[in-house]
């Protein structure tokens, strides 16, 4: 038997949309506050499904979309 290992804590990406601009917010899983973020950098992260915070590199990716406030 082959031992997983856990995996890097992953990162929300969450894209709001308001109006006609995009909004991107971030957070480490497990965490309660979203920070807003470049939608650049979010668009690149997701197409490499990688991101690297402070104290984070590399880290997986979960992308959400809301309409919604973040």
């Amino acid at each position: 038997m082959s031992t997983v290992q856990a995996p890097a804590q992953a990162v929300e990406v969450c894209f709001r949309t308001k109006g006609t601009r995009r909004q991107v917010f971030v957070r480490p899983q497990g965490d309660t506050n979203w920070r807003k973020w470049s939608v650049t950098r979010a668009d690149d992260a997701v197409k490499r499904g990688a991101i690297s915070l402070p104290g984070l590199v590399d880290a997986p990716v979960v992308v959400r979309y809301s309409l919604g406030a973040a």
